[in-house]
């Protein structure tokens, strides 16, 4: 029987979306495993480095994300050597596919849920090298976003970027995220979920998403999530400390907290042309 190509799972959405929330739930599945965000595809991208986007080179940051990925972050440095010291992206994807692969199977599973919010930013890149795989799109209401990743980057500027963010790079984060959903609307292997559904009704939304992904549905994923959140989260991702606790709705109250009356005008000014209604939410 010939070898089905390994493709792994993308939850991409934009940051502050809870898309911790759902990589939980979907990694306490029997039969998907997942990790500390990869952000492979997002440093594999040389679109900031316009010589060797021309020249179809992948970015010189991927060998330092891949050194602190595998040594740092998932202590196996062993598997450093696997990956090739050239300048073209195609090894690095196959050496990358097969190591999650074999990560993946050491734990008995099938799936690879690879969760990086900014990989949404990255779709070309990925759609490039993987075209077939599946993609979840994880959308939640713009204000409750936007409000969510200005405080945070104001709380912890290392962590997104080095400096705080101001209400207008927020606002776009959000619109672009939006946006580079709404394109891959229609095409089969991308499939949309609303955050606000899934803390309303968890079961219904994970029955949809397993049917989308052709996995029996499991209802330990709603018990054994919290011990997932635990493992997919570094040291120093303090900001998703309460991804194990009851799942509720958590929308409004800070973007009316933290925005004056000026401001709070100004973003939905700013955001009024981006209703999440148009999208087919499974």
């Amino acid at each position: 029987m010939p070898h089905t190509p390994f493709l792994p799972i993308f939850l991409v959405g934009c940051p502050r979306s809870g898309t911790t929330l759902l990589q939980s739930l979907l990694g306490a599945h029997s039969q998907i495993a997942s990790f500390p965000e990869t952000k492979f595809f997002q440093y594999l991208d040389a679109c900031y480095e316009p010589k060797h986007r021309l020249l179809g080179l992948r970015s010189r940051r991927l060998p330092g994300r891949i050194k602190a990925f595998f040594a740092q972050e998932l202590q196996r440095p062993d598997l450093l050597a696997r990956f090739p010291q050239s300048p073209w992206p195609r090894p690095y994807v196959q050496a990358f596919l097969a190591v999650m692969e074999e990560l993946t199977q050491a734990q008995g599973k099938t799936h690879f849920l690879d969760k990086t919010p900014d990989h949404i930013y990255h779709l070309a890149c990925i759609e490039r090298w993987l075209p077939q795989a599946p993609v979840l799109h994880l959308l939640r209401n713009g204000t409750d976003v936007i409000a969510s990743l200005y405080q945070v980057t104001q709380d912890l500027p290392k962590v997104f970027g080095g400096q705080p963010r101001s209400v207008e790079t927020c606002i776009a984060n959000w619109r672009d995220a939006i946006t580079q959903s709404r394109q891959r609307v229609g095409k089969p292997n991308h499939a949309f979920v609303d955050y606000s559904k899934l803390t309303a009704d968890p079961e219904g939304v994970l029955r949809n998403i397993c049917q989308f992904l052709t996995l029996p549905y499991e209802p330990e994923m709603l018990t054994n999530y919290p011990t997932v959140a635990q493992q997919v989260q570094l040291a120093s991702e303090t900001h998703k400390r309460n991804t194990g606790e009851a799942i509720v709705s958590k929308t409004g109250h800070k973007f009316y907290e933290i925005f004056t009356p000026e401001q709070q005008s100004y973003i939905l000014s700013e955001i009024s042309q981006d209703s999440l209604e148009p999208f087919p939410f499974l």
